[in-house]
């Protein structure tokens, strides 16, 4: 509050004479002044009034917010005559050095000042009383107070100078006074699913409508609240309070269901009143866009509204393919429900779903999991296993089964009669058995066929009885894979006996003399 330099009295001559002592000897001595800035610290202000003589008496009460209050009496509930005795709320007080004083205007101009004295603290400030009215100021109606005012106007003093701190009017009225709407004044508590109510997080706007946000997961379903408690002022007696729920769109559309949430609310005591158990039950696919509402009406008049605004947290959702491609994260509400996004794909695996912690996790808007935290889903892979077939000439060998990535082993070495196995071929090269399995395929033999690079012959005689011999003759094959072949074949010969003789393929001539002797001994092409 401003100060305005209104005088009550007068500064004397002696002040005055100081004040110009002072001046002079501060210019004739040059000395340099200081000046103190005017900061307007806060000043004793009044912060509110009450009234003991008052209670039980029809009236309103104003207050314009710059330390002006008024009230107004209706004056049959007086008997013509008013007794006040007021008491002044005022803040700022400490700075004040002087007297807090009032000025109490009677009517038609009469008025008196006197001192306010000090009783306690406040809520806001000091409370204060008039010193020396003992007991009280009285209001006559009509007498010579036709207009039946009285006003007392605060100030404090310094300096010998009055400064405003507020003023208190009151007014008697012939008219009157219309009761107090009956409004609604708060939630005294809820139950609710979700979270925990509290009663200090209503916002009023004092007009009866109230709301509240509340930090909802969206989808599952809707928010239940139940077994809401109402504080409602004024209501008047015997009269029934309707609880109209539904829901207010983000566009500003209302939509109540009256034929399923209308309900009568139940008297708790007080200004207290319950809503059914189960009118508040709200549900609905998709709560981010709307918000709750409850209306409440007395007789089709509408007295308040509460209003509940859901606001979906926000979660990431990380979508980790193991496959070697970067994360792809999405960010949606709490509670969502979310559709399988496009499967991955890694070479050598079959994807088997998106798992969560080692769980499979379920999509879909009607049996899917609710997005509740920030989540990673990492995709859940099952290693191929490929077949790797051996064939010889068209006929299956061996067949392995062998994981992706793996290497497949090289099985025994086959056989083949007048062959030698050379390796093993995928499309005419020889496969390397170190190379990882990435597929089915199959594997051929390559053979090499064996060929005969030399071949030497002997033969020895054995002594028989009487002109019978036998004769032996070997034959030695040097192979072209190395090997070497031995054949060996007796005969029944006489003494002293040439001849060609049959081994195998071969055709050996062999001359013997005697019982025991080989003259010639070689193969006939």
């Amino acid at each position: 509050m401003k100060r305005t330099n209104s005088y009550s009295l007068k500064k004397s001559f002696a002040v005055r004479l100081i004040a110009l002592f002072t001046l002079s000897m501060m210019m004739v001595l040059s000395m340099p002044i200081s000046v103190m800035a005017d900061t307007e610290p806060d000043l004793p202000n009044l912060v509110g009034v009450t009234e003991p003589y008052f209670d039980g008496i029809k009236g309103s009460f104003t207050d314009d917010g710059n330390g002006n209050f008024t009230a107004t009496y209706y004056v049959k509930d007086v008997d013509g005559a008013l007794r006040t005795l007021p008491k002044f709320e005022i803040a700022n007080v400490s700075r004040v050095m002087f007297p807090i004083g009032i000025t109490s205007t009677i009517g038609s101009g009469r008025s008196y000042s006197t001192s306010l004295v000090r009783e306690s603290a406040g809520d806001k400030g000091d409370i204060f009383a008039i010193s020396s009215v003992g007991g009280g100021v009285n209001i006559t109606w009509p007498a010579n107070d036709r207009e039946g005012i009285v006003k007392f106007e605060l100030y404090y003093n310094e300096d010998f100078v009055n400064y405003p701190i507020g003023t208190y009017t009151i007014k008697l009225t012939e008219e009157e006074p219309l009761p107090d709407p009956a409004k609604l004044v708060g939630i005294d508590s809820m139950t609710a699913s979700w979270f925990t109510f509290n009663k200090n997080n209503v916002v009023n706007d004092g007009n009866g409508n109230l709301s509240l946000n509340v930090d909802a997961l969206a989808n599952l379903g809707g928010i239940a609240f139940q077994r809401i408690v109402f504080a409602v002022d004024n209501v008047p007696e015997n009269a029934t309070i309707v609880c109209e729920a539904g829901w207010r769109y983000s566009d500003g559309r209302d939509d109540f269901w009256p034929n399923q949430n209308e309900r009568n609310l139940t008297p708790q005591g007080g200004n207290l009143f319950m809503s059914p158990h189960n009118n508040t039950n709200l549900t609905k696919s998709n709560i981010n866009d709307v918000s709750a509402i409850y209306r409440l009406s007395i007789g089709g008049e509408i007295i308040g509204t509460f209003v509940i605004q859901y606001t979906a947290a926000k979660f990431n959702v990380t979508y980790d393919a193991d496959n070697g491609s970067e994360p792809v994260v999405i960010t949606v509400n709490g509670g969502t429900q979310l559709s399988e996004p496009t499967r991955p794909v890694k070479e050598g695996h079959t994807f088997k779903g998106w798992y969560l912690n080692g769980k499979a996790f379920t999509f879909g808007v009607v049996f899917g999991d609710y997005v509740v935290s920030d989540i990673t889903l990492k995709a859940n892979w099952d290693v191929n296993m490929y077949t790797v077939t051996f064939m010889i000439d068209d006929i299956k060998y061996s067949e392995e089964k062998v994981a992706y990535n793996n290497i497949v082993a090289e099985p025994a070495t086959p056989e083949m009669e007048g062959y030698e196995f050379v390796r093993w071929e995928i499309n005419g090269e020889a496969y390397d058995f170190d190379t990882p399995v990435k597929g089915n395929f199959t594997l051929n033999a390559a053979w090499e066929k064996v060929i005969v690079v030399s071949a030497e012959s002997s033969a020895f005689v054995t002594k028989l009885n009487g002109n019978k011999n036998d004769l032996t003759i070997t034959i030695i094959e040097k192979m072209s894979n190395g090997t070497v072949n031995k054949t060996t074949k007796t005969f029944s010969i006489e003494n002293n006996t040439a001849g060609i003789y049959n081994i195998d393929d071969y055709k050996v001539y062999v001359d013997t003399k005697g019982n025991d002797q080989i003259r010639a001994c070689y193969i006939v092409d």
